[in-house]
């Protein structure tokens, strides 16, 4: 019966939103069509200022400076699949978070959508201590799904990234998955 995988990949999803919910990093869900926030974590709203209600209904655009903005443009208009920098988030009122900023291009329930992660910069860790990179949140809740995750270029259908379930099961190593036509297996 279909209900038990439902319950399962239902399961799955509570706990990978959990995950962004309790992560110290800003994790924004932007519809790559429009430009406005349509999901944010808590965090998210707390370090910006704003309810979540509020965030959600503004564009990104609303939050970067011009610099920002014009590289997510990229982004939003198909011509870059990741975005990686270091800027100044603007909050309400006068608030600001310098950060590192990590976007990637996706698809999620079919729609085209622009996953951002932040890092606020002044978020140091003990001495000794390595930092994780912006991209690391994401790379963790990908990989902690057991289902096979497949990201493939739209264009040509080649693979991009392959989570860790996806890649046991084919038998692929990380260095294996850049540029495999997937829809050729």
């Amino acid at each position: 019966s279909y209900y038990p995988e439902y319950l399962h990949r239902r399961a799955i999803a509570g706990q990978i939103r959990e995950a962004i919910d309790r992560g110290d990093d800003i994790i924004l869900f932007v519809d790559a069509g429009t430009g406005h926030i349509v999901d944010a974590n808590g965090i998210s709203c707390e370090l910006l200022g704003y309810r979540h209600d509020a965030l959600t209904g503004l564009k990104i655009g609303d939050l970067l400076d011009e610099e920002a903005h014009a590289a997510f443009q990229c982004l939003l208009t198909g011509h870059a699949r990741h975005l990686a920098l270091t800027t100044t988030l603007r909050g309400n009122g006068s608030l600001t978070v310098p950060c590192e900023l990590s976007a990637l291009a996706a698809h999620i329930d079919g729609q085209p959508t622009v996953v951002v992660i932040a890092r606020e910069a002044t978020a140091a860790k003990p001495a000794g201590e390595e930092r994780e990179g912006p991209g690391d949140a994401y790379q963790a809740i990908f990989n902690s799904v057991d289902d096979g995750i497949v990201i493939m270029d739209a264009g040509d259908g080649r693979t991009i990234d392959l989570n860790e379930g996806m890649r046991r099961m084919l038998g692929y190593s990380p260095q294996d998955v850049p540029g495999v036509d997937f829809l050729g297996l």
